[in-house]
């Protein structure tokens, strides 16, 4: 939500430890920001814990489960990476044709 934008769970407390709206933007870019970067290079949407148990970072639906982890990580950081942060894999629809 924050490399995308989306920042209606941020407090005004939050903005403001950055330095203010546009220095938290810029930390959060993934190409130039050091959180972003930090994020993006260091983070999956999915992931299996402790051999067994899949951890995602919201509901899945089984059309992407199907797919794999490796394939799903790698849908969600190529949309990241080409700013659409709207792209199907971020959604609850299951698996659509563009």
């Amino acid at each position: 939500m924050n490399i995308g934008g989306d920042l209606r769970y941020v407090t005004k407390e939050d903005i403001a430890s950055f330095g203010g709206s546009e220095k938290r933007k810029q930390a959060w870019d993934i190409r130039t920001g050091w959180l972003g970067q930090f994020v993006f290079n260091n983070f999956n949407i999915s992931h299996i814990q402790h051999g067994h148990t899949l951890f995602s970072h919201a509901d899945m639906h089984l059309e992407w489960a199907s797919k794999g982890i490796d394939a799903m990580n790698t849908l969600a950081h190529d949309a990241l990476w080409n700013k659409q942060y709207k792209a199907p894999i971020f959604t609850t629809d299951g698996i659509m044709n563009d």
